[in-house]
């Protein structure tokens, strides 16, 4: 469940393996799936639509333990821009 509230260092694991492919290189190919989820069950409209609620998504989420801090935080904290500017862009 969303937002994530871990409780000890099992959790705080699990929490960051749950949210992992947001720091890595196939975070577009993985949110692809849950976007043409969300588009199928009316949950969103349009790709614009998507993408602000991605950035949004993506500036609260934080890693919980310090090797996904380093490993996938400078990652995942490009997605916001890049996603931005994908919307500039079209617009």
């Amino acid at each position: 469940m969303l937002p994530q509230t871990p409780k000890n260092l099992l959790e705080y694991i699990l929490c960051d393996a749950d949210l992992d492919h947001l720091g890595r290189d196939d975070f577009y190919t993985i949110g692809q799936g849950l976007h043409d989820e969300w588009r199928n069950f009316g949950r969103i409209q349009s790709e614009e639509e998507w993408n602000a609620i991605q950035v949004t998504f993506l500036e609260k989420h934080k890693y919980w333990i310090n090797t996904s801090q380093r490993l996938r935080g400078p990652e995942q904290g490009k997605h916001p821009e890049e996603l931005r500017q994908t919307r500039q862009q079209k617009n």
